[in-house]
């Protein structure tokens, strides 16, 4: 994955961990970006326009409770390296350049195309993409939770034409991840 190869290739010695996550998904956010602009794509078709069952996209966002308690808890999910950091400076670099990244990519970009062969293969390729981010955890139990986590999160987007709720599912695993 893009984000991955972005880490490789731009070492940064000395730069504190959280500003690692800037450094590199700044440049893989404004590629994310510029590939929907390229294949046209509206804010709409991203699901990131206004969604027509705000409720539902609101009450969504509370799935990631359960999921951030048996990542961090049960499977064991690593937090991100945010020693010294104030949790306000982790929220502002986590949201844009680790929860709205991923989302946009995985769920606005890859699912939306893959979407286009079939319903099932458009939230399944992405969701084992997804999950295949995790196999520098070594953890067979991360790499099967986040695929199945990237299949709820696919059904949530497909269904409700959004990726709010899953955003904001995704920043409160995270967050859950960290305390």
């Amino acid at each position: 994955p893009l984000i991955r190869l972005l880490s490789v290739a731009m070492p940064i010695p000395g730069a504190a961990p959280i500003s690692v996550y800037a450094l590199v998904g700044a440049p893989a956010l404004i590629g994310a970006i510029l590939v929907a602009r390229a294949i046209g794509a509206s804010r709409q078709d991203l699901g990131l326009g206004r969604p027509a069952r705000p409720v539902e996209v609101v009450l969504s966002t509370l799935i990631g409770v359960p999921l951030g308690l048996l990542a961090r808890g049960v499977v064991g999910l690593a937090p991100i390296s945010v020693e010294g950091v104030h949790p306000i400076l982790f929220v502002a670099v986590a949201v844009p350049f680790v929860v709205l990244l991923e989302e946009l990519v995985f769920r606005g970009l890859l699912q939306r195309v893959a979407t286009s062969r079939s319903r099932l293969i458009g939230i399944v390729a992405p969701s084992v993409l997804y999950a295949a981010m995790y196999f520098g955890s070594g953890s067979a139990s991360v790499v099967l939770f986040m695929g199945i986590t990237g299949i709820i999160f696919g059904v949530m987007v497909s269904r409700q034409h959004s990726l709010w709720g899953v955003l904001g599912a995704h920043m409160i695993l995270r967050v859950l991840v960290q305390i």
